[in-house]
């Protein structure tokens, strides 16, 4: 896809307003490095975010568990992006691929189960919460429809992901695990320092680059980066005492590291579209995610290493 090959090649050249900022190590004794991401752009977005419609979009549960409902009252198209968190009076859900309801429109969309032992009520209002852990993400992005096969994965990820913060019955709220996951970490991602026009991040490993986000304007960051910073929080705790690495010692390494993962090739995979947008999966040997296009313009990407 070379809307997809420019944009990134655009963020490792370092042009078209793309700049990469000073890697960021969340403590003295971790070994991740964070790079963000910047662009100076004056294009205006043409949509908004779910967290920015707020109350304008509302979302039903259908009684099935592989969909729910969403209308847009916003009066703007509205981005949802994958792994958004969605509770109410019924089985909690997320968000399975990224997706844009234009103004007006009443769409179901596509979701997984992330509360196992609860039941679904059909009507149910359900509400954003906070967006989910990229493990769970990677599973979603892995998965691509709505098998029993694909939900047993997330749940699978739900359970595993809980049980090192919940009791065992109550492994399967990942919504609470989540949270307990940021609040232990609440310090750390308080501690990050601010960047200028920063539209997104890469999150660098011992192995290499661990994950990437990164959206087409700052006004997008300004209200969805703390969020996907959360997202990474289990990256964000890796640490090792005492240990000689790349970024305790030459963080400078982290921007070539970086570049030379933009320069990959990603395998398309088929997804999902509307009038005027689409969002497609991406795949590499060690990588899964997606990308979101409108107009002709990319509005997010969003990428992680497969656990290995």
């Amino acid at each position: 896809m070379d809307i997809l090959n420019t944009f990134l090649r655009d963020i490792a050249n370092e042009i078209s307003g793309f700049g990469l900022g000073e890697p960021q190590r969340p403590g003295s004794e971790s070994i991740v490095a964070i790079v963000p991401i910047t662009r100076r752009v004056r294009r205006q977005r043409d949509y908004i975010t779910l967290s920015e419609a707020g109350e304008r979009v509302s979302i039903e549960d259908t009684g099935s568990i592989g969909e729910v409902t969403v209308t847009n009252n916003s009066g703007r198209p509205v981005f949802i992006s994958a792994a958004w968190m969605l509770a109410g009076e019924t089985q909690a859900r997320i968000i399975a691929q990224g997706v844009v309801i234009l103004a007006g429109e009443v769409r179901n969309i596509s979701v997984a189960c992330i509360q196992e032992s609860r039941a679904i009520s059909g009507g149910a209002v359900l509400r954003p919460g906070i967006v989910g852990p990229r493990k769970v993400e990677q599973e979603l992005y892995n998965g691509r429809s709505r098998s029993n096969a694909y939900q047993n994965e997330v749940w699978h990820a739900t359970r595993e992901y809980g049980e090192k913060v919940l009791p065992t019955d109550e492994a399967d709220d990942l919504i609470e695990a989540h949270s307990r996951h940021i609040r232990a970490m609440e310090t750390v991602i308080s501690q990050l320092p601010e960047t200028p026009n920063q539209v997104g991040f890469a999150i660098l490993v011992p192995k290499g680059v661990a994950s990437l986000e990164c959206f087409d304007s700052p006004d997008s960051w300004r209200v969805m980066g703390k969020s996907l910073i959360e997202k990474e929080v289990e990256a964000l705790g890796q640490k090792r005492p005492n240990f000689n690495s790349v970024f305790e010692y030459k963080p400078q390494q982290a921007h070539s590291i970086l570049r030379a993962f933009l320069r990959r090739k990603f395998v398309v995979e088929p997804g999902i579209s509307g009038r005027t947008w689409e969002t497609v999966g991406l795949s590499e040997s060690n990588y899964v995610g997606e990308v979101t296009i409108m107009d002709n313009n990319i509005i997010h990407v969003s990428l992680g290493r497969k656990e290995q």
